[in-house]
């Protein structure tokens, strides 16, 4: 009889990265959350409440709720808003012939 292996993540995603469809879609969701991690952590380290941040970019706290979890997408205009909001100012920057968004 034949012993089955454990399940691998690490090698099942590498096999269905291959796929150019799920890689753009994991490549899309990755940086998505990447970017709501960073306002969230950011918020955080600010000591401001949701309900705070809310209040100063002028929409409801169930609003902010959900984009920090992923449930509602943002334009940059609300993502400059939210960084404003916590005293950032988002700006581009090139230097070295590379081009980065700083806050």
């Amino acid at each position: 009889m034949r012993k089955e292996q454990p399940f691998n993540f690490d090698s099942y995603l590498e096999s269905k990265l291959k796929n150019p469809r799920i890689k753009k879609a994991y490549d899309e969701e990755r940086f998505m959350t990447s970017v709501l991690a960073e306002i969230y952590a950011l918020r955080k380290e600010s000591k401001i409440t949701q309900k705070e941040l809310a209040e100063r970019i002028n929409i409801p706290q169930s609003e902010l709720s959900r984009i920090e979890t992923g449930n509602q997408n943002i334009s940059l205009q609300m993502f400059f808003r939210i960084m404003s909001g916590m005293g950032r100012k988002p700006h581009t920057v090139h230097t070295g012939g590379k081009r980065a968004i700083t806050f």
